[in-house]
């Protein structure tokens, strides 16, 4: 997992999350989760040496931000471009 950062590295007062419980948290499954962490999508995940993966709690509530922000932006108006060629056959 070449995005994790080694245990040694990280912050002593950071609140780290279980990948189950930020999967939880965002309403993803956990392979969903353990592979946002691998690709870096959440700064600061790391691989225990037992092989936990964990989650610093600001980048869940990161991730959850960005996806209100996301939700709330409008999508395009209009026919989708399929519907349109669609529609003129």
């Amino acid at each position: 997992m070449a995005a994790l950062i080694d245990e040694r590295d990280r912050s002593r007062d950071t609140h780290y999350l279980t990948s189950t419980q930020a999967a939880e948290a965002l309403g993803v499954s956990r392979s969903t989760e353990k592979k946002w962490a691998r690709l870096g999508y959440e700064h600061d995940a790391y691989r225990t040496d037992g092989g936990q993966v964990l989650i610093p709690r600001r980048e869940v509530d990161r991730v959850t931000r960005l996806e209100g922000h996301m939700a709330e932006t409008p999508g395009p108006t209009g026919p989708a471009p399929e519907a349109e060629g669609a529609a003129s056959r």
